[in-house]
């Protein structure tokens, strides 16, 4: 933020040191007074004592400082240009004339306060009576706090996420319509609200501020109010840098300060976004749905193939079969496979919609229904597929070891196949395959050599299986390949439609 524009009624005033006497001293805190303190300049022969600093005052919209001058007594203040207005003593063509420098400010979109001055006998413990001093309207300086050129498409991004984004700022009514609307949250005038407007009660001011996306001249005390009606029913995220911004940022769910804020501010917060940019956001947004979306896809493959495991040794158990597969067979498919391919479904790249989805509800499970009705007939499939060709196997004749082996390698591959099926939960697994995942792959790679040392290399003896047909196995295969895979498919299929029935 820098100052762009100064404008003073009488070249006789010196916009500079006025600045640098509102200011107060030196140690700034906030991103105007920063802005200030660069154009400021303390005049070298000036004699100027600082007597008492005045901290913002929500009543005068302003701050100040009171300076002693040869033993008189003078306050300068700094703040909103039509409350410094109404304060001093000007003509009306005087005041036509700053009104209208005003106007042509902040529709450039610059954030514009106003210098004033006043002569006194006493020391003011506040700025709360001021109507009593003679003001001199001193001047306007207008703040360019320049728009990044990737703000309007974070804001776009976040907003086709379901984020509702709303500006709440102390400026001018106009420039804050002009911000807005440059970064489309307000583009009609009448999304925007001025402090003086907001409904008085609670119960009215909750349905009001959701109708609104940018509010102008909003007080500190004000901010907290909007945050609160917005958390009865949102869970709400609150950026700020200043010292006014703190209640807001403690009352919102999640408080962000810039990293170029006022340390106060940066204690407030829940967050320090420490490269000051609103994009930052946006991808954090898109990196915790990444996470989510994934965190569900390794509990969908676990818990379906472990519910597979279950089904097909009970089913067994049930209808009088030998145990398809052993307790050591099943450590290996749990410790060897499902550690090769979980790990990467952790690693997924993100799907094409997951930032135009809206935001989930926080009380919401991480396994609904659709995701525990598919971990189910996935298991079932998997069971179904592997018990009926061991069965088959059993009673033609074939020795129990023999079956034994086919069932274990079925059970090996169906996991293969789930963990692709587990990739996306509403593209099917052909259209996921335009979207590499070469983690998957190389884990796929390891599991099938570690596998391929068991079934035909040195582990053989150890895990007991036994040389198959190579037509048998892939036989086997192919059934519980098709088993799994057209049951996923097809419950995605169904799970569309009604997705689109009822949009």
């Amino acid at each position: 933020m820098e100052i762009a524009a100064a404008w003073t009624p009488s070249k006789d005033i010196n916009l500079s040191q006025v600045s640098y006497l509102a200011l107060g001293d030196e140690n700034v805190l906030e991103p105007f007074d920063k802005a200030i303190k660069k154009f400021a300049k303390k005049d070298s022969s000036d004699t100027h004592s600082l007597i008492k600093k005045y901290p913002f005052n929500q009543q005068q919209r302003a701050s100040g400082a009171l300076w002693d001058h040869g033993g008189q007594k003078t306050i300068y203040l700094k703040g909103a240009p039509e409350h410094l207005l109404n304060l001093c003593r000007l003509s009306g063509a005087d005041v036509d004339g700053a009104e209208n420098q005003l106007r042509a400010l902040v529709a450039k979109g610059f954030r514009v306060i106003a210098l004033a001055s006043a002569d006194t006998d006493s020391v003011p413990e506040n700025l709360e009576n001021l109507k009593g001093l003679a003001w001199q309207f001193l001047g306007l300086l207008a703040f360019a706090d320049e728009l990044r050129s990737e703000s309007k498409p974070a804001i776009a991004a976040a907003q086709a996420a379901g984020v509702s984004v709303k500006m709440i700022t102390g400026d001018h009514f106009d420039t804050a319509f002009h911000i807005g609307r440059l970064l489309n949250i307000s583009p009609y005038r009448e999304q925007v609200v001025q402090g003086s407007e907001l409904p008085a009660t609670e119960e009215e001011l909750e349905s009001y501020v959701k109708q609104k996306t940018v509010f102008a001249r909003i007080l500190p005390k004000q901010k907290f109010n909007i945050l609160s009606a917005l958390k009865r029913s949102e869970i709400t995220a609150m950026t700020g840098d200043g010292v006014n911004d703190v209640p807001a940022l403690v009352n919102a769910n999640v408080g962000i300060a810039m990293a170029a804020g006022s340390d106060i501010a940066k204690d407030a917060g829940d967050i320090i976004l420490l490269d000051n940019n609103f994009v930052s956001i946006v991808r954090a947004i898109s990196e915790g749905r990444i996470i989510y979306d994934n965190i569900r896809k390794m509990l969908f493959y676990l818990l379906a193939t472990s519910l597979g495991e279950v089904l097909t040794i009970i089913g067994a158990l049930l209808i009088g079969l030998p145990l398809p597969v052993t307790a050591i067979m099943i450590l290996w498919v749990n410790l060897v496979t499902d550690t090769a391919l979980v790990i990467p479904l952790g690693l997924e790249p993100p799907e094409a919609d997951h930032m135009s989805r809206p935001p989930r509800h926080p009380k919401a499970p991480i396994l609904d229904r659709l995701i525990l009705t598919r971990i189910g007939l996935v298991g079932i499939a998997m069971s179904a597929s592997i018990l009926g060709v061991f069965a088959f196997f059993i009673h033609a004749g074939y020795p129990h070891e023999y079956a034994q082996t086919l069932a274990f390698a079925m059970l090996v591959f169906a996991q293969w196949v789930n963990a692709f099926n587990a990739r996306s939960e509403g593209q099917s697994l052909i259209s996921r395959l335009r979207v590499p995942n070469f983690k998957l792959l190389a884990g796929l790679s390891l599991a099938a050599l570690a596998q391929a040392l068991v079934m035909f290399g040195p582990l053989k003896d150890i895990f007991g299986v036994q040389s198959v047909n190579a037509s048998h196995l892939l036989a086997g295969l192919s059934i519980t390949g098709a088993a799994v895979y057209l049951t996923v498919e097809i419950h995605k299929f169904v799970s569309r439609k009604r997705q689109s029935i009822q949009i």
